[in-house]
Parts: C-alpha cells; structure tokens; sequence
C-alpha cells in the first residue's frame, strides 16, 4: 500500500513538472492560480471525452464533441502559455463549446465543463473582453443545449434550467476577473517595489551628478516599464526657468537650454507649483521627446511628474510617461523615487561643496608657507604665554641666529 501511494506521488510529481516544462514555469501568483484553473478545466474536458468515448453512439455528434475537446484543451494551454487569447481562437472555441455540448447529456457534466472554460478564460484580457467572451460562451451554452434537446417534449424546461444558471455563469466570470485584477495590482506593487529599492541602493552609491541622474532615469523607467513607449526625464530648475539634463531609456545626459516655466505644459507649472506629483496627458511635448533616436522631436501620451525639492524648495521635477494609460500607484512610486533623487543631489552637491573647499583651503595653506617661508622679512608666531612656536628662515640671514635656538 505505502508504495502505491509513493508511486503516485512520483506520477503526480512527473505530470506537473511535465507540464510546467512545456506551458512555462509559474513564475508568480497569477500564473499559479491560472494553473490551478487550467489543471480544472482540463480535468472536466478529459472526463467528459472519456464518457462519450464510452457511450453507445458513435456518430458524427460524438466526432465532433471529440474534436471540439480536443482543440479547447489545446486553445486553454496555448493561451497559459502565451499569456493571452487572440479574439480568433475564443471565436473558435465558443464553436468548440458549441460542438462539445451537443453530445454531453447530463447537466451537471455540462455546467462544470462551461464553468470551467469560462473562469478559466476569465483570468485573462480586459473587463470588456471578459464580458464579449462571457456573452460568445454563454450563447454557445444556450444554442448547444436547445439544438441538442430538439424533439424533446421538455425542451422549455430544458432551455429554462440553463438560462436559470445564466447569472451565475456571468457572476463567476466577473468574480474571477476582478480576483485576477486585484493580484495584476499585487503583482505590479511588487515589482515596483524592487525597482524603487534597486534605484536607492544605486542613488546611495551615486559619487557624481552623472550617476544621479542616471540612476533616478533607470527608475524612473523601471515604474512604467510594463507601458508600451516608456520614458523618463529629469529636468533641474528654478520656478523661474527647467532645464531637461537627462532622459531615457537609455539613460543618458542632455545638454539641452533652459526654457522658462510658463512654456511648460499646464500640467507641468501644477507640479512646481503644486509641489506634488500629478498625473497628465500630454500632446507635443518636447520634454519628454527623450528616447534614443527621437531628440528633437515631441511627445504625446500618458506622464506622472515628481517636483524634485529639499527642504520644500523646488530643485526640478522627475517624470515618467508611455504611449498608453500609466498603471495605478505610479505617482506614489515616483514621488518617492523623487525625494531619493533630490536627497542624493544634494548629498552630492554637499560633497562637491566640501571638495572644493577642502582643495580650496590647502591651496591656500601651500600659498601662504611658501610666502612666510621665502620672505626676507623676519617674520615669528607667538602663543598666548608669548613663546615663539614659529620663526621664518630669514632671521639667520638679519640676525645671525639659527631658526630653532629661538623656539621654546
């Protein structure tokens, strides 16, 4: 007995790692689920094609049913696989489903393989495509039921039961969907996360200006990277006057002149003024023109903007755009990454302020000893008990004496 069920824990174990190999690996918790209801679906379309096999018919009903399970089965793990369904193929499998329930006779049976399709499917495209595939399958269920029961004095009744399960069959597609929003949310929250701890581990390390932009360009980027057309820009100012001194991808340096605020997009002047991130649409915008091979040139689409301040004094702003609508909690991702960008900038020019002033005061240490040191004056330092600490090296040319008899 122990070994049976240690030999079907090994089978178990070789169909999922078999079916991991060839759909994908399950890489989060989206796809997990997704595997979860395909490994359903899958289950329901193997019953139902084992029972027909079984059953006394065997005519071209029975052909096409096979036929139908067979291409539903391989249309659910192609979709797994891609991560999406072209309009085509849901087109064929609500044909499939069609083909499939005209041979299935019990109701249950019937139910659990639309059910299972259905939410399956469900966990992928938009709200509008869940509610056009919802509406195809659906139909496809009601038309298979009442062309299989013709002739059947109860077809009324037979038609009313399924329209009574209709809601529930919407219901349950809605449901899914709205669970797969909330872990596409979930999922996008992560990664945005890693990419803002990513862009503060490199802002920290940042030595230059340079690396400061580039680094606050990378995440900037890494926010909306999932948008076709991601880009990002940095512009350093005043209220006054911006000027653009980096963009991406890749992250790269401008040498761009300053333009004055009030030629900024509306939008734009609210987020210096406002000193809040905002979200925008922007139409021929030459700021965020910044991908490789477009300077130059404008942009229109879909931006969230940062200001860059310290100390609630404006520096510039950081902003990140695409060609399609931005995902939810960019703007709260980039008015962080934003306060990181101002912090290091400032923490650079610090060092840069330092730097030079270091250079600057022993300079003028080297300045002044060689001075004192070739004067031909007699030139001595004295402390607060009037002892002399210093004599210059001419008191042995006037006086006679040997610089260090003189000190105490």
């Amino acid at each position: 007995m122990h070994s049976l069920k240690t030999s079907l824990k090994r089978a178990l174990a070789l169909v999922l790692r078999a079916g991991t190999s060839a759909l994908g690996p399950r890489g989060n918790v989206l796809d997990r689920v997704r595997f979860l209801f395909l490994l359903f679906f899958v289950f329901n379309a193997a019953v139902s094609a084992f029972l027909g096999l079984r059953g006394p018919r065997q005519d071209l009903t029975q052909l096409i049913a096979s036929y139908s399970l067979t291409y539903l089965v391989l249309y659910a793990a192609r979709g797994y696989w891609k991560g999406r369904f072209p309009l085509f193929m849901d087109v064929i499998a609500a044909a499939a489903l069609f083909g499939s329930g005209l041979e299935v006779s019990n109701a249950l049976r019937l139910y659990l393989l639309f059910y299972g399709v259905l939410l399956y499917r469900s966990l992928f495209g938009s709200a509008w495509g869940v509610t056009a595939i919802t509406s195809m399958f659906l139909t496809a269920l009601l038309t298979s039921v009442a062309f299989a029961s013709q002739g059947n004095p109860q077809q009324p009744l037979i038609v009313a039961q399924v329209l009574v399960n209709v809601p529930g069959f919407a219901a349950g597609a809605w449901l899914l969907h709205q669970v797969k929003v909330t872990l596409m949310d979930y999922i996008e929250a992560l990664r945005r996360e890693r990419v803002l701890t990513r862009s503060a581990d490199e802002l920290v390390a940042a030595e230059n200006l340079e690396d400061v932009y580039r680094a606050g360009i990378d995440g900037a980027v890494g926010l909306v990277e999932s948008v076709a057309g991601a880009r990002a820009a940095i512009s350093i100012g005043s209220a006054r006057t911006q000027r653009q001194v980096a963009a991406g991808p890749p992250a790269r340096l401008l040498s761009i002149a300053e333009v004055k605020t009030s030629t900024l997009p509306p939008a734009l002047q609210g987020v210096l003024t406002g000193l809040r991130p905002i979200r925008m649409r922007l139409e021929g915008s030459p700021l965020l023109a910044g991908r490789e091979g477009t300077e130059g040139g404008t942009f229109t689409g879909f931006a969230v903007a940062s200001p860059l301040t310290i100390e609630g004094k404006l520096r510039g702003f950081i902003a990140a755009a695409g060609a399609t609508a931005l995902p939810k909690g960019v703007e709260d991702g980039l008015g962080r990454l934003g306060s990181s960008v101002a912090l290091a900038l400032e923490r650079v020019n610090l060092a840069e302020d330092l730097r030079r002033s270091t250079e600057s005061l022993k300079s003028s240490e080297a300045r002044f000893r060689s001075l004192v040191q070739n004067s031909s004056d007699v030139i001595t330092l004295l402390d607060e008990q009037a002892r002399i600490t210093y004599v210059t090296p001419a008191v042995e040319k006037l006086l006679g004496y040997q610089s260090g008899t003189l000190l105490d």
